[in-house]
């Protein structure tokens, strides 16, 4: 499926290659078409992590990133063409099966760019969750386009959600917020909820959970969703590969 409102992708091509044998992990090659012969090449791995209810059932899938096999851990996807491109794959028929069952959630990172171009837009609100990356600049501008994608039926997620003003005078916008178990401490979790995320309309997600001792201290919290090693670790031994020209 390719995006209708983005001038770059309207040039761009997709090969997926499914690899049968396992689920979502890609390597996204990148290159110019009008360079072809000069082109400068760039790689990118995803992978997807479960996230699941406090029954241990799985709700949907977070697509991780790396830049290459060698980095040390997974981060966000930052690039506005990476994450169309990846998307695009996802919600081409001939992938989609494999990479995400129909009945489950995708949780995908876009940043301030990607939202405010409305990239969402291009692709189906049933099963995709825009996780706001944190490091997105809270303006009218993000406030307004956040508003346009929740009354389109767009689920938004904030992602590792901290007590920044800006962020709380928008939490009326988030139908997921999450908290990574990783960055805060247990008494600034144990206070973000009590002060902030407590007997409001939407769930709570605890990410980066890799112990048993924080999957119990997120359930007597009251998090609703759980993330993390302790739960799921992203796996890299089966891929499949996806070349996309711009």
């Amino acid at each position: 499926m390719k995006s209708a409102n983005s001038s770059n992708l309207a040039a761009m091509t997709t090969i997926w290659n499914i690899d049968n044998s396992l689920s979502g992990i890609g390597e996204c090659v990148a290159a110019d078409n009008k360079k072809q012969n000069h082109a400068e090449i760039r790689q990118a791995f995803f992978a997807k992590q479960s996230i699941v209810d406090l029954a241990g059932n799985a709700i949907g899938f977070e697509l991780l990133y790396r830049d290459t096999l060698s980095q040390a851990s997974f981060s966000n996807p930052r690039d506005v063409d990476v994450t169309a491109s990846l998307l695009d794959m996802v919600y081409n028929e001939s992938g989609r099966e494999h990479l995400l069952p129909k009945d489950k959630l995708l949780f995908v990172n876009f940043d301030y760019d990607s939202i405010v171009n409305l990239t969402p837009l291009d692709f189906p609100r049933e099963s995709l969750v825009i996780e706001v990356l944190e490091t997105c600049a809270v303006d009218k501008k993000l406030e307004l386009s956040l508003q346009c994608l929740k009354e389109q039926g767009y689920k938004i997620a904030f992602d590792d959600f901290s007590f920044s003003s800006e962020w709380i005078d928008i939490l009326y916008l988030a139908d997921i917020v999450k908290v990574d178990f990783r960055t805060l401490t247990r008494c600034e979790i144990r206070y973000l909820l009590e002060k902030h995320l407590v007997k409001k309309n939407l769930s709570l997600l605890a990410e980066k959970v890799e112990t048993e001792s924080d999957i119990v201290f997120a359930k007597q919290l009251g998090f609703d969703l759980l993330q993390g090693y302790a739960i799921e670790k992203p796996d890299f031994k089966h891929y499949t590969e996806a070349e996309v020209k711009l």
